[in-house]
């Protein structure tokens, strides 16, 4: 497509006009209708096209060839620019541009069409022969470029329009419509960045990459869509002024209640920053102004003290197990929550932790709601306690992707967490659904997110949504996490006798930070021997601040790495975590546990484990 936005002075012009002349011999699918006396096919005397302005967000469309960069967008053509125009019964023909080339009037040549006085025409830009079906359009907004800083020429390709008029003694005015919007993004960064690529991802929605449009009624239809929407823009390098201006093509889609991350990469580094979302209506132009940071900077978001206090082995006191999350009561009663139980698969453990933060006697329980519960299967995998009178808990479970509500006997309530739809049991990875689950009673909210990524994040390996919820249960904010790298290839991994890799737990704090584990499980294969040489599972807390951070991907502090290897009598995989008491000296306690998968034929143990920081 050869259409193009122009600047003037730094501005954009605003609206174009386009007159189609001396319609001679054309290109055609429909029958060459030649003029006849008495005939009610007219000769074309002219055709008029009009295409309106693109008006920014909030700006009312005034008189045409308005010159504001404030106000909006213009089109002017070039060579070799074509319309397609459709009758309503006799198919479809090509007008090609003959005079007015970087001009807003412009004279294309039909020749020899001849248009049925009172019969209604359509009209599309660009032209493109396979789009002969002017109910089934194809549009394709994915594959978007930019070769310079601000530049309006390639957009236009996705600058999809259509227009209809009725003839009327052998004259049609057709007026434009745009299908999509304009976005600008104006970007700041150290002044000579080069910048590579520029990706938008909505934290709920997916963003049309293919539509067909329906001309007849004017209607798009999502054919397929993704999680992001690229722009390449190789080329472009920030200026002096210390702001690049990349413009995309959004196609028409409501985002006003969701936010966006802008991703934007420059060679091996990685910027991210937070946008809110719109309503991209069709025929406007909307306006970002995005601050991106380094998403592998560290932020700072850790203690000053950090130090592994205590470690016990009690699978004594309560037996091997599948014990997948634990929640802090008070005093020295914890919740912990077992995989294979029935119910909501609840016991309770005693964990005294002495002031130095060692760790001593261990003992459990179980609630009579959980013994004498009839379902089984549920696969719960997180607890969350909230304390109130007498206080209850609340049960992620992996099966069915629910989070339900007990009371401290084990007995369900009845009341869940509203689940949003695209972290549903059909939306997730294979048994990568809800490991985590955390509440914090100061900041009222819940956290939660999935193992590794959802279905529908399988392009962009390690993307996590981290997802909050209110006290009314319902869906609260969310933020993008990425992951660090497995160590292990993916052919490695599958000839594993086990291998997990993901986020099992998360600790919410009161300030709003939440402790984040990421965890890898790798179970040799062979002998017996080869297994306690050769496996190991590495542990890592990361520390995040939705509150704080406007990255579109949340920036990470790492508070503590740790390592288990089975000739260290210290094998353990990790999947529940969460903040005990502080101490006297004002250091807070993270306590760990273990899924020994019943004690993996006594490869592991059940270990509690504490961490303190201040």
């Amino acid at each position: 497509m050869g259409g193009r936005m122009i600047m003037k002075n730094g501005m954009v012009l605003l609206a174009m006009m386009l007159l189609i002349v001396s319609c001679q011999a054309l290109e055609t699918d429909v029958e060459k209708n030649k003029p006849e006396t008495g005939s009610e096919n007219v000769k074309v005397q002219g055709v008029r096209m009009t295409v309106p302005e693109i008006p920014f967000e909030g700006v009312e469309t005034r008189a045409a060839m308005a010159v504001d960069d404030v106000n909006g967008l213009s089109f002017t053509w070039s060579d070799g620019d074509a319309t397609g125009v459709y009758s309503t019964t006799d198919g479809f023909a090509r007008f090609n541009l003959v005079t007015g080339d970087g001009l807003a009037n412009a004279t294309f040549d039909g020749g020899g069409f001849s248009l049925t006085d009172g019969s209604t025409y359509y009209a599309f830009f660009p032209y493109e022969m396979s789009a002969s079906d002017k109910t089934a359009i194809p549009l394709t907004y994915s594959g978007q470029s930019v070769t310079t800083d601000n530049d309006m020429v390639s957009p236009m390709s996705k600058d999809y329009m259509w227009a209809s008029a009725v003839s009327d003694e052998g004259n049609a005015a057709f007026s434009f419509a745009h299908i999509g919007a304009f976005l600008r993004m104006r970007i700041t960064l150290p002044e000579g960045t080069d910048i590579d690529k520029v990706e938008l991802m909505p934290m709920y929605g997916e963003v049309p990459q293919t539509m067909t449009f329906d001309i007849t009624t004017h209607t798009p239809i999502v054919s397929t869509s993704s999680t992001v929407m690229g722009v390449t823009t190789a080329g472009v390098t920030v200026p002096a002024s210390g702001k690049a201006t990349v413009w995309a093509v959004m196609p028409p889609q409501s985002f006003s209640t969701d936010q966006f991350a802008v991703q934007v990469t420059s060679g091996t580094d990685v910027y991210s920053a937070r946008a809110t979302g719109k309503t991209f209506n069709a025929g406007k132009a909307y306006k970002w102004e995005l601050s991106p940071v380094d998403v592998e900077s560290d932020p700072g978001y850790g203690f000053s003290t950090v130090a592994e206090t205590g470690f016990a082995d009690v699978t004594a006191s309560v037996g091997a197990g599948e014990y997948s999350g634990i929640t802090y009561i008070s005093g020295t009663q914890y919740a912990v929550v077992h995989d294979k139980l029935n119910g909501g698969g609840i016991v309770l453990y005693d964990i005294t932790i002495n002031d130095d933060g060692t760790v001593g006697n261990v003992s459990m329980s179980t609630p009579t709601g959980t013994s004498s519960s009839a379902v089984t299967d549920m696969d719960n995998e997180g607890i969350a306690y909230v304390p109130g009178s007498p206080g209850t808990l609340f049960v992620s479970a992996e099966a069915e992707q629910s989070i339900k509500e007990y009371d401290l006997d084990g007995n369900p309530t009845g009341r869940s967490l509203t689940i949003p739809a695209d972290m549903a049991v059909g939306k997730i990875s294979s048994n990568k659904g809800f490991e985590s689950l955390t509440y914090n009673a100061t900041t009222d909210l819940f956290w939660t997110t999935t193992e590794s990524e959802l279905v529908k994040d399988a392009a962009t390996p390690g993307l996590l949504r981290l997802q909050s919820f209110g006290n009314d249960l319902k869906a609260a904010g969310r933020y993008l996490y990425q992951m660090d790298a497995p160590s292990k290839t993916s052919e490695e991994a599958a000839a594993a006798t086990s291998y997990v890799f993901g986020v099992p737990a998360l600790a919410a704090l009161d300030d709003g930070r939440i402790i984040v584990l990421e965890r890898e499980v790798f179970v040799a294969s062979g002998s017996t021997y080869e297994k306690a040489m050769n496996s190991y599972t590495t542990m890592k807390l990361y520390v995040v601040n939705p509150s704080a951070d406007g990255s579109g991907i949340l920036r990470k502090t790492l508070l503590k790495s740790f390592s288990t290897q089975p000739q260290s009598a210290n094998f353990a995989n990790y999947e529940g975590m969460c903040v005990g008491p502080t101490l006297s000296d004002g250091s807070k306690t993270l306590v760990l546990i273990p899924d020994s998968q019943n004690g993996s034929s006594g490869l592991t143990k059940e270990y509690v484990k504490v961490i303190t920081f201040k």
